[in-house]
């Protein structure tokens, strides 16, 4: 890896939605646009604007199922997965990534096989009895 891609790799991985949005992906195995924005509970477009550079160093790859996109976290590089793979573990502790999480293993649970057809009063009822309704760490 040459200076000036790391340079770029290092400025991505910078910014804290983009390290929020890799925590989910690393702990799914694929997931689409709302469930990432309902998990970091920020809206479709920052998330979309956020995905892009991690697409554009492909350390982010999508898979397209009629109008939903899936993104999933797909490193090649064997030296670039193993700074994000350091990345994540110095976030594993922090209270915005582990609510993050939460929000993330709640939709699962309610959305069983399809997590973007939960109906968003079940999703905002769910939150809310479950203390994660706020909208911390934007």
């Amino acid at each position: 890896m040459n200076l000036e891609r790391l340079e770029k790799l290092l400025r991505i991985l910078s910014d804290r939605v983009r390290l929020r949005i890799l925590n989910l992906l690393n702990n799914a195995e694929e997931l689409c646009v709302c469930d990432i924005q309902e998990c970091l509970r920020l809206p479709q477009y920052t998330v979309s604007r956020h995905l892009k550079p991690l697409k554009d160093l492909e350390l982010v790859h999508t898979r397209r199922n009629g109008k939903w996109v899936y993104h999933r976290l797909d490193v090649a590089n064997e030296d670039i997965r193993a700074i994000i793979h350091q990345l994540l573990q110095l976030i594993s502790n922090d209270s915005v990534a582990a609510q993050d999480l939460k929000r993330l293993e709640l939709r699962r649970k309610l959305g069983k096989d399809s997590t973007c057809s939960i109906d968003s009063n079940l999703w905002i009822e769910a939150l809310k009895s479950s203390e994660l309704l706020g909208d911390e760490g934007t």
